[in-house]
């Protein structure tokens, strides 16, 4: 049989917002245990008391509430910004990608722009400085289905080893959920994460990231 106890984290751990009461210390142990006794019944296959859901959680308690589970306190080596810029979107078709195929030499790129590419099923979403924006339309030679200005970048170069843990882009992304500001576009790297918003925003997604700062640097 699979132990109370292993079964009530699990629920806890899937449950964010009750895990954040828990991990905060102002969950009522009666009321969860009251709320979750049912599928901790199904899950374990047998008749649980209630009383030992309240036990399971004031036990975890000693080892949860210092620490967020899911949440890892991230090292930021350093903060780029990149504004204003542009998201174009383009219906994914077999003349537009032999047009991407040299997009990048024939754009003429210069060391402080920003661009960026991704590809889905059906669409080509290109970001990118402002002033390159005429030229990538010109040379895709398509109308975008989205063409979104007043744009920012903020790209957080974090450290190597963080490459091979889990929740790290989770770990910083929840900082701007919780401002309920509105993402165009993430891009991730092996070092990087780089989030796209609307540029009015910038300061106040800067304020989110910069203690967390190693260096404390920030580049435009």
């Amino acid at each position: 049989m699979i132990p109370i106890q292993q079964v009530v984290e699990k629920i806890l751990i899937e449950d964010e917002e009750a895990l954040s009461a828990f991990t905060q210390g102002y969950m009522n142990f009666s009321g969860y245990a009251a709320r979750i006794k049912k599928e901790v019944e199904r899950r374990t296959k047998k008749e649980v008391r209630f009383g030992s859901i309240v036990v399971a959680l004031s036990r975890m308690q000693h080892t949860m509430r210092k620490a967020h589970p899911l949440v890892s306190t991230v090292v930021i080596d350093n903060i780029s910004t990149h504004a204003p810029l542009t998201e174009l979107a383009f219906d994914k078709t077999p003349d537009l990608l032999a047009e991407i195929s040299n997009l990048y030499a024939r754009i003429n790129t210069e060391q402080g722009d920003f661009l960026t590419m991704t590809m889905s099923s059906n669409h080509i979403t290109i970001i990118c400085s402002d002033r390159l924006t005429e030229r990538i339309k010109t040379l895709m030679d398509a109308e975008p289905v989205l063409a979104e200005s007043g744009l920012a970048a903020i790209g957080l170069a974090v450290p190597e080893k963080y490459y091979r843990e889990p929740n790290i882009t989770y770990s910083l992304l929840r900082k701007i959920a919780t401002r309920r500001i509105v993402l165009a576009e993430t891009v991730t790297s092996h070092r990087e994460i780089i989030f796209i918003f609307a540029a009015d925003r910038l300061p106040d997604v800067l304020a989110l990231y910069s203690l967390s700062s190693r260096s404390g640097d920030m580049h435009r």
